[in-house]
């Protein structure tokens, strides 16, 4: 088997002592910003330089806007709505369940106001345009019922 692959190949690629290479070299930022460019010397010895500049973890993970609280992030969705005998009720989607809420109606396994969605979190009021729960810590958990009205 040796002797068809070395006919097949060049004599130049089977040659007795392997050379390494370094498929993944070590670049420091610097090196990354300066793309496009012709590099310098002081470019060459910056790359090479251990970086020192190279930002912590959590100053590179986004954050949660100014004045938006972790609550307002819903694992609920609203899925479906009706109106039966005058009353609302809304059907919502968490983790591939459904539950369904109303503010009052006689719909058999209906949650209303201060009944218990999951084990976590408590239905708290059923409004125009948001169906508001709340979080084990007692913070208020909006979901937006508008892709509903479309």
């Amino acid at each position: 088997m040796t002797a068809v692959i070395t006919a097949l190949a060049p004599a130049a690629a089977w040659s007795e002592t392997p050379q390494e290479v370094d498929l993944f070299p070590s670049q420091s930022w610097a090196s990354l910003l300066d793309r496009g460019t012709e590099p310098t010397q002081d470019a060459a010895a910056q790359a090479n330089a251990a970086p020192t500049d190279t930002p912590d973890l959590d100053d590179t993970m986004p954050t949660a806007p100014e004045g938006v609280e972790a609550a307002v992030v819903s694992a609920f969705t609203a899925i479906g709505e009706w109106s039966e005998t005058g009353r609302r009720i809304v059907v919502l989607a968490h983790q591939g369940e459904t539950y369904l809420i109303c503010q009052r109606c006689d719909v058999a396994g209906a949650v209303q106001p201060g009944g218990m969605l999951t084990p976590q979190y408590r239905f708290k009021a059923l409004e125009a345009k948001r169906a508001v729960l709340l979080d084990p810590q007692g913070k208020e958990l909006h979901v937006d019922l508008a892709p509903l009205a479309q």
